[in-house]
């Protein structure tokens, strides 16, 4: 539990003033809304239900405030916890991955639990996805299909030639 009253005057009125500010970014007003409820008293888990995240998010934005200030808390580095893949497992999939075009990500979800039997939400994929080095899904859509590109490498234009012939492309 983290005690409040741990915020000053000052920070306080600072983090209001996030909050408050209709030009601010979304993220950032909703880390610091988050730290102005603890410092009120509430818990990470009410805190986390209220504004649809996971309690640890909570203790990671107050952790990284008590640790570097506004700073690094606002700072959106972040690319997930521990992996559930071992890491010959995650070799195993970056190879899948560099190897073909997704069409989205649950199929990278599916192909992960029909080798392994581990489970990824969407939004738990997206990371490690990001963590093992594919940045960007880059989504076009051609003749009504959308493609994921889930090389970060490869373009379009290589993307494209790779699987469709020059008259497909025009």
């Amino acid at each position: 539990m983290i005690k409040p009253g741990f915020l000053s005057k000052r920070e306080r009125r600072e983090l209001e003033s996030v909050v408050r500010c209709p030009s601010e970014d979304h993220g950032i007003a909703r880390r610091c809304n988050a730290l102005l409820l603890l410092d009120e008293g509430k818990s990470c888990q009410q805190i986390a239900q209220y504004l649809y995240l996971d309690d640890d998010t909570i203790r990671t934005w107050y952790k990284k405030y008590a640790e570097g200030g506004f700073e690094l808390m606002a700072s959106f580095d972040y690319k997930g916890g521990f992996s559930k893949l071992r890491v010959d497992i995650e070799a195993a999939l970056v190879s899948w991955l560099e190897a073909r075009v997704c069409q989205n990500v649950h199929e990278v979800r599916a192909f992960i639990w029909h080798n392994w039997q581990v489970d990824y939400s969407k939004s738990g994929c997206i990371k490690l996805l990001h963590r093992l080095g594919f940045e960007s899904f880059l989504g076009f859509h051609l003749r009504g299909i959308q493609y994921i590109i889930a090389t970060p490498t490869i373009t379009i234009n290589d993307t494209i030639g790779h699987h469709f012939t020059l008259d497909d492309r025009i």
